[in-house]
C-alpha cells in the first residue's frame, strides 16, 4: 500500500477532499480540519458511495473553534470512485490535511498453477 495525503482548502460548498481512484481500495486514516481565521467556523462531512451513487452526512455542524484543529476519530474505508465531501460555514477559514493508505483492489494472483511437489520426474 501506499501512504499519501495533502492539504485541502475547504469551500461553503460541498469540496472533494479525498477521491478514492479506479481499480484502488483506500482506509483514511488522518482528517485534520483547521482553522486559520480568528473565529469559529461549522464544518459538515460528507460520505459518497460510488457504488451506489448515494452521499451520506456522517456529521454536521462541527464547530472548529478558532485558531485551532478538528481530527476525525476514525478510519474511512473506501472503495474505487467512493469519496469524503466537507463543506465550511465561512468559505477559505478551513483547510483539511488527510492520510491515506491506498492498495490495489484487483486480486494480487487470479488463479494458480499446481505443481506436484515432492515427486521425481524422470
Amino acid at each position: 500500500m501506499a501512504l499519501k495525503g495533502k492539504p485541502i482548502s475547504i469551500g461553503t460548498t460541498d469540496t472533494d477532499v479525498y477521491v478514492c481512484p479506479a481499480t484502488t481500495e483506500a482506509s483514511v486514516h488522518g482528517l485534520v480540519f483547521g482553522n486559520v481565521t480568528g473565529s469559529a467556523v461549522t464544518l459538515t462531512i460528507k460520505v459518497y458511495i460510488q457504488s451506489t451513487a448515494t452521499t451520506t452526512t456522517v456529521a454536521s455542524g462541527i464547530s472548529v473553534t478558532a485558531n485551532s484543529t478538528y481530527t476525525w476519530p476514525k478510519p474511512v474505508d473506501l472503495n474505487a470512485g467512493d469519496k469524503i465531501v466537507a463543506s465550511a460555514g465561512t468559505g477559505s477559514a478551513l483547510v483539511c490535511l488527510y492520510s491515506t493508505y491506498e492498495g490495489s483492489a484487483t486480486p494480487a494472483a487470479v488463479g494458480f498453477t499446481p505443481r506436484e511437489i515432492g515427486r521425481a520426474h524422470v
